[in-house]
């Protein structure tokens, strides 16, 4: 479930444990300037299983050394534009959601307990 870290500092951080996966979008100097005490506490203070970050920023020497833990995945994209950035983001999402489903043996996009409201025409 998606939350901000504030609302995440807030509750969530109550349900962490050695098998909590995280993902964390970064798209610019901001976010990341909020997300990185975030990532450096989750890694040194708190428990997880695995990190994802999704960014298009430049790690400096610190940033690259946290994330040097193997347990903390980086995929970084080039695209600078703020508002394409986020594009591009929920596309790797998408392509990962896809791949999860599939090897589970879940059709994405099929509805398994409900139908469509619409027909087709």
């Amino acid at each position: 479930e998606a939350s901000s870290i504030s609302t995440f500092r807030h509750g969530g951080i109550e349900s962490l444990k050695d098998t909590t996966n995280l993902i964390i979008l970064s798209s610019d100097k901001e976010n990341l300037n909020l997300n990185v005490p975030f990532i450096d506490n989750i890694v040194n203070k708190w428990t997880f299983g695995k990190i994802l970050h999704i960014t298009n920023q430049d790690f400096d020497k610190e940033l690259k050394k946290l994330h040097d833990n193997p347990k903390i995945i980086t995929y970084k994209h080039k695209i600078k534009d703020p508002y394409l950035a986020s594009i591009m983001e929920i596309i790797i999402l998408q392509l990962l959601f896809y791949k999860m489903a599939e090897k589970k043996g879940i059709e994405p996009g099929a509805l398994k307990y409900s139908q469509k409201i619409t027909n087709d025409i």
